[in-house]
């Protein structure tokens, strides 16, 4: 999963830690279990923006972090949704609970138990959805020190926290020759991918339709400008390994 970082729409440098260590951890995982979905898994709409964490039906899914209850309620896709407001505009959220322990305005702590895992909603079975927003756009949650999430891992065994050094975005492991060039007018996933690189680094804002248009041209020139490349609009081998760290 990943972590917060320290700017608007900037670096994650936050710890994440299983619920048992809390003491250590600025944001701690709400359940223990195996990781069946990432962020960076495709969905109709794009990315999946979240990751789903699969243990017991109706055990305990607690508060990533101290905050007030936002929103618990039924949303659509989400079925019962917890929303918690954090501070320096982070919010989580908890999708697909069977039911819920809290209710809007509470004041939770870190740890504390919010709700029972469930599957309503889109879900093909007791799952948390985890996701993890600031200032309402979606963030990455790495996995400690830096690593990448993956499908069938235990959040509780293999993600004890984030070193201080993790990387501000844990892209897929795809080497940047693998990326063809992308220019003004192009369509694909290797655009929607460059689309969800930009937001993650503060310079797109969607749509995001895997269309090289002409927001995507803008934030492509104006990222190029900031990392003293050439302003040229187009992505290739200059570009893709900057945007890929």
């Amino acid at each position: 999963m990943r972590a917060l970082g320290a700017g608007a729409l900037g670096a994650f440098a936050l710890t994440f830690l299983s619920s048992r260590d809390a003491s250590a951890a600025e944001f701690v995982w709400p359940q223990g279990g195996t990781i069946t979905s990432t962020y960076y898994d495709k969905r109709y709409y794009g990315y999946h923006g979240a990751d789903d964490i699969a243990g017991p039906n109706l055990s305990t899914t607690v508060a990533a972090r101290g905050g007030t209850v936002h929103y618990a309620g039924w949303s659509s896709g989400y079925g019962n949704l917890v929303i918690l407001d954090h501070e320096a505009g982070y919010q989580t959220y908890y999708g697909h609970n069977h039911h819920f322990y809290v209710s809007k305005g509470a004041h939770v702590s870190m740890g504390s138990g919010i709700s029972a895992e469930g599957t309503t909603g889109y879900s093909t079975g007791p799952h948390c959805h985890f996701e993890v927003r600031r200032y309402g756009y979606t963030k990455v949650v790495p996995a400690h020190h830096g690593e990448h999430v993956t499908k069938g891992a235990d959040t509780g065994a293999h993600f004890p926290g984030l070193s201080s050094t993790a990387p501000s975005s844990p892209h897929p492991p795809a080497p940047a020759s693998t990326h063809r060039t992308l220019v003004y007018g192009m369509r694909g996933s290797d655009v929607l991918l460059a689309q969800h690189l930009l937001h993650d680094k503060g310079y797109f804002f969607g749509p995001f339709t895997g269309y090289f248009g002409p927001i995507t041209l803008a934030a492509v020139k104006h990222f190029q400008h900031d990392h003293g490349i050439s302003a040229t609009g187009s992505i290739g081998p200059i570009t893709w390994p900057v945007l890929l760290r």
